[in-house]
């Protein structure tokens, strides 16, 4: 329970920690959608251990035009990231 806590806590910020910017009209499986890419937001201050992740990464998300679904996600490691 506490990890799925810790989890939780880490993707309330994601809004943040990233800054979208919408890269333009895709299609996925040939459903139409909104391409958005996600850049590690230099300002953001991470509130949990798990969301310094986030500085790290970066990605594109595509979402549904007709509903707000993820149809798909990609996401990459910038840097190393290290547990412990």
């Amino acid at each position: 329970e506490k990890e799925r806590e810790e989890r939780r806590r880490a993707f309330r910020e994601l809004s943040e920690a990233f800054t979208w910017t919408l890269a333009g009209k895709d299609q996925v499986s040939g459903i139409p959608v909104w391409a958005i890419d996600a850049r590690p937001n230099p300002a953001f201050k991470p509130k949990s251990r798990e969301a310094k992740i986030f500085q790290k990464m970066s990605g594109r998300i595509w979402i549904s035009q007709s509903d707000p679904r993820m149809a798909k996600v990609e996401a990459h490691v910038n840097d190393t990231i290290s547990w412990g």
